[in-house]
């Protein structure tokens, strides 16, 4: 079967396991609301979380451990779209210390790099942790940042840009994109506290969200333009993607490779 979507191959029975295993977080966990998947075989299936690169051209997805820890990295080139390299790794225990947690990777039982979370407790407020709070990892002999906001409803990237949707204190969405094409020079942006990330390619604030036909709505205006973003909320509700319309027409469409979803909080 042929992969669906940019930047996609069809792993391998093995690799689809891995990617459907169960999380090792506990309902506890920050983040845990939200819920990150990948298109692959034709349809979405579950992964841990993304790192989406402000220090280096790439995407990383990490695939959920399984029982006994074995996990998959999917890594996607910035600078040149096409099939991701994907990697079998080890996940050791959770290695909690002064605000961070730090998991060991290894591979064929050698070294081969760690994620590194933060404690939401470091926050203000700890329920602004939206999204599984990972802020870097290293891996291929690679450390990479990864972009995190506060109140991140939508990250997820397609073969040109990543896309945010965020939600402040007062529920007021804001629409973000970081074009690929700026990757390679991209100038960090001043952030709050734990938040990581780089200058916007497009902004927009004020946007609206509804829920139709299974699926949450994003919908930002700009200059004549509407930017509208799809996420299914449950099975067989159709891809991920985003839309920019102009005079009620459709002038551009980009599928979402993988994203990370949350639901809208009980209070913003």
């Amino acid at each position: 079967m042929k992969p669906d979507g940019p930047n996609l191959r069809a792993p391998s029975l093995g690799l689809t396991a891995l990617l459907l295993a169960a999380a090792p977080a506990t309902g506890a966990e920050p983040g845990a609301n939200s819920r990150t998947l990948i298109t692959m075989q034709g349809r979405q299936q579950p992964a841990w979380f993304l790192c989406d690169g402000i220090d280096a051209p790439t995407v990383q997805v990490v695939g959920k451990p399984d029982a006994k820890g074995d996990l998959v990295i999917a890594a996607y080139d910035k600078a040149a779209p096409g099939p991701p390299l994907i990697h079998d790794h080890h996940l050791g225990p959770a290695d909690p210390g002064a605000g961070n947690v730090h998991y060991a990777l290894t591979r064929n039982g050698r070294p081969a790099g760690f994620l590194h979370a933060f404690n939401p407790g470091m926050l203000d407020d700890p329920d602004r942790a939206l999204t599984p709070p990972f802020t870097s990892m290293r891996v291929d002999g690679r450390e990479i940042g990864c972009r995190w906001l506060e109140g991140t409803r939508l990250i997820g990237f397609s073969a040109r840009r990543t896309f945010a949707v965020t939600q402040d204190r007062a529920g007021r969405l804001t629409y973000r994109t970081f074009d690929f094409s700026e990757a390679a020079h991209a100038a960090p942006a001043a952030a709050d506290g734990v938040e990581r990330t780089t200058r916007p390619t497009l902004t927009i604030d004020g946007g609206v969200e509804s829920t139709a036909a299974g699926q949450t709505v994003f919908r930002f205006t700009n200059n004549g333009y509407g930017y509208v973003v799809r996420v299914p909320i449950s099975p067989g509700s159709g891809p991920a993607k985003v839309l920019v319309t102009r005079g009620g027409r459709t002038v551009q469409t980009e599928p979402l490779a993988a994203y990370t979803w949350a639901p809208r909080p009980s209070r913003p």
